[in-house]
């Protein structure tokens, strides 16, 4: 009867050791979790900062391109001062052709970022059904 207690309680001190590594595995599978999602939550951050910049840099080329059409319409109309609109409007066109530049640029930036929170996200996602399995 001893001998039985004795190897229930080695079997009950083996599940209590097993039970705290496991313990251990998911706090810290917990941990990286949280960091990725704060990782997430940063690249999202950062994708939504670069959207309004986007949205900026559309707004003024169209704020521009506005520009340039009044410019010509005044360069029609008056022939006194063509030199001097004429200028203009080679300005507010290279301006134009900067940020439409600047803005595939951006574009593009952004589209590396949405990649980058894809993939984060996959291997979140990942994380997670792991955890839960």
């Amino acid at each position: 009867m001893r001998k039985d207690l004795d190897a229930c309680n080695f079997e009950l001190q083996k599940l209590k050791e097993e039970r705290a590594r496991d313990q251990e595995e998911i706090d810290r599978l917990r941990d990286l979790n949280s960091f990725k999602e704060r990782e997430n939550t940063e690249s999202d951050q950062r994708i939504k900062s670069l959207d309004y910049e986007l949205f900026k840099a559309q707004e003024r080329a169209n704020e521009l391109s506005q520009q340039a059409e009044a410019r010509e319409f005044d360069l029609r109309r008056t022939t006194e001062a063509y030199e001097c609109a004429h200028a203009d409007l080679l300005r507010a066109r290279d301006e134009q052709s900067r940020l439409q530049g600047e803005q595939s640029n951006l574009q593009r930036t952004m589209e590396l970022r949405v990649q980058e929170k894809g993939e984060l996200t996959r291997k979140s996602e990942g994380e997670q059904a792991r955890n839960r399995d």
